[in-house]
């Protein structure tokens, strides 16, 4: 399709999707509900659906827009974007607390980049990596019009949140690839897929943290369905890809912040589980000579104390505060099962705690 005719037919698809009504949020629950309660593909359900979907439509072609350029016309990133906004409508749920517009937004993201990572690409570019592409055009195209030319690396890095060697790196990644089929020196050189590693094929590590995973995932059912949701979105679990607290937080339609305080709330509930199955570190705790030391971290299978305090301190003092049993807990059982806690209450003078009753601070040896 030529750019003209594309233009003619997109003109034509806006001026139908905009004559469509708005519709209210609480009309959106509404027709949520009945989809939900309604058997699925009988008239009721499938009317509910389309009129849920068609309120929605506006906001499908503001995202696709976000993508042009990348190697999929606009038609084309519409297309994709109705899919990931049908499936968005099918699974919503109004009493998770997110607003529909929020919640589907996610999918309509997902539907596009996942369309980008399957058709744009004969060497496939993770989609980790296609996001911060994205991030770092997107970048690019609004500093350019603000700065009235090319900006810098460094510009581009402070408003993407990227590092400057990483934004250098992306931006000279090229959106069309050659085909692996294509001959390295003329018609007798080599191919170029006999000089790229198969990584089609799991190797032993990919193999064991599949496994691992797998057995993480089933302690999500020790939580409350939220807190479930948001660590399986976090970690990729339960079929999702891994995403950034920003990109959760759209769905539940919350601060950034506070879905991380609901992630490490999570964390801290699956302590418990994962230490009786060996993934805390008890010995670790136990053994002193290892509370301070830079050694490798993967000594032994995950040292979760030591990540959330180097990441999580703000929010573990939060959790804390908001939480009566832990505030009970004695001395003993802080340092055996909550060491970043313990740690954080007598070592970090910026926190002030109240301690729970019968703990108090170690005193200092003489020697």
């Amino acid at each position: 399709m030529n750019f003209e005719n594309e233009y003619k037919d997109i003109s034509r698809y806006l001026k139908d999707v905009f004559s469509i009504p708005e519709t209210s949020e609480e009309e959106k629950v509404k027709l949520s509900i009945i989809i939900q309660n309604s058997e699925e593909g009988s008239e009721e359900y499938i009317s509910a659906r389309n009129d849920l979907v068609a309120s929605n439509l506006r906001l499908v072609i503001k995202m696709a827009g976000d993508y042009k350029g990348l190697g999929l016309s606009l038609d084309e990133l519409v297309s994709e974007g109705n899919v990931g906004l049908i499936k968005g409508a099918t699974h919503y749920d109004h009493t998770k607390g997110a607003k529909f517009s929020s919640y589907a937004a996610w999918w309509i993201k997902q539907s596009i980049k996942r369309a980008l990572y399957e058709k744009n690409k004969t060497i496939r570019i993770p989609i980790a990596s296609l996001r911060k592409i994205i991030k770092v055009k997107n970048a690019v195209k609004k500093l350019d019009q603000e700065l009235g030319r090319p900006p810098t690396d460094e510009e581009v890095a402070k408003i993407s949140g990227l590092s400057k060697n990483v934004v250098g790196r992306l931006r000279v990644i090229p959106l069309k690839t050659d085909s692996l089929d294509d001959h390295i020196d003329g018609e007798s050189g080599d191919r170029m897929s006999n000089l790229i590693e198969d990584v089609s094929s799991p190797n032993a590590c990919d193999e064991l943290m599949f496994k691992e995973l797998k057995k993480i995932s089933k302690y999500l059912d020790n939580l409350n369905e939220r807190e479930a949701d948001i660590l399986a979105r976090r970690f990729g679990l339960r079929g999702y890809e891994v995403q950034t607290l920003e990109e959760i937080s759209e769905v539940y339609d919350k601060t950034r912040e506070r879905v991380r305080q609901i992630q490490n709330r999570a964390l801290q509930k699956l302590r418990p589980f994962l230490i009786k199955d060996g993934y805390g570190n008890k010995e670790y705790v136990s053994d002193s000579k290892h509370l301070h030391s830079d050694e490798n971290p993967f000594k032994y299978k995950v040292d979760l104390d030591k990540l959330l305090e180097k990441e999580y301190n703000n929010d573990l003092l939060e959790l804390y505060k908001d939480n009566e049993e832990l505030q009970k807990l004695g001395v003993l059982e802080l340092m055996e099962n909550f060491g970043a806690f313990y740690r954080m209450m007598v070592n970090d003078p910026r926190y002030k705690l109240e301690f729970p009753n019968g703990f108090k601070k170690p005193r200092k040896s003489k020697n």
